[in-house]
């Protein structure tokens, strides 16, 4: 079977900008093996993707993590058409989004990257927190100096929808 979910999101003017608008999954531990459609293998964002190829990529969850110092929410996805994650018995979780969304996935929340100062206190969870976003702003600077984002790199306030087809395979 699968399970269609369809959310709705509304921001109020006043907020102008958001990093980002999505649903974050909580995703059992032990589903470790990621395969997605989408830009890759490499992180890349609405102003970083250009060098990123369209493709299927492979590998642990735990790759998609980067150590920045300091730590800081890494590793996303732009263009993404499906996503699964499966597990050594052989089962496998697949997302399906109804046009092309951003994502990222790691073993830890986005709290716990806000709070960790340095590597070492970014304690791995079991579990993975997948993000699927219908809107991802970019990351800005587009020099080393520079923390400015570009007005169409940026997510306005608005209404925004996510629809995702989520089976077990």
């Amino acid at each position: 079977g699968a399970i269609d979910v369809d959310t709705a999101f509304r921001t109020e003017a006043n907020l102008h900008h958001l990093p980002r608008i999505g649903v974050t999954w909580v995703i059992p531990a032990g589903f470790e093996q990621l395969t997605y459609w989408g830009r890759g293998p490499g992180e890349n964002y609405r102003d970083r993707k250009q060098s990123a190829r369209l493709g299927i990529f492979t590998g642990p969850v735990e790759q998609e993590h980067f150590p920045f110092i300091p730590p800081s929410e890494n590793g996303g996805h732009e263009e993404t058409r499906w996503l699964e994650l499966h597990n050594n018995q052989g089962q496998a979780i697949r997302f399906t989004p109804d046009k092309p969304c951003h994502f990222d996935i790691h073993h830890n929340t986005i709290t716990d990257y806000k709070e960790a100062r340095h590597e070492h206190e970014l304690q791995r969870r079991l579990e993975s927190y997948l993000h699927l976003d219908a809107a991802h702003s970019g990351i800005g600077s587009d020099m080393g100096w520079s923390t400015v984002l570009d007005e169409q790199d940026q997510v306005p306030a608005g209404f925004y929808r996510l629809v995702c087809t989520i089976q077990i395979i």
